[in-house]
């Protein structure tokens, strides 16, 4: 899942901002198989530099829609999207010259191309 993610990230990475890679996810998040679920969520991993808040409620949609009705597709939306958009947004609020090794540390560089 994770190699289908990256190739279809590689091929898309120049013309794709996080909005299309969410609307790919979309489409797959609602299918019964966890594989594919797990390529759209993989994929929008691969954007974690461009998440904002304004993505919570798709992926609460996506909880609360049944489309997480196992734990792997549940950890992964929360492992792979929920928890990374959390941290740099709690560092946000660490005084700047603490910031830099922080986002290093987590490897959540805004904007960091991924």
């Amino acid at each position: 899942m994770r190699a289908l993610a990256r190739s279809i990230h590689a091929v898309h990475r120049d013309t794709w901002s996080i909005d299309d890679a969410m609307e790919f996810a979309e489409a797959l998040i609602t299918d019964r198989h966890l594989e594919v679920k797990g390529v759209g969520i993989e994929l929008v991993a691969r954007y974690r530099g461009r998440f904002t808040p304004k993505l919570l409620p798709r992926w609460k949609r996506w909880l609360a829609g049944n489309h997480a009705a196992n734990w792997a597709t549940t950890d992964a939306i929360c492992g792979a999207l929920i928890g990374p958009l959390l941290v740099y947004y709690a560092i946000e609020r660490f005084p700047a010259d603490k910031r830099e090794a922080l986002l290093k540390a987590t490897r959540l560089q805004k904007n960091d191309g991924c």
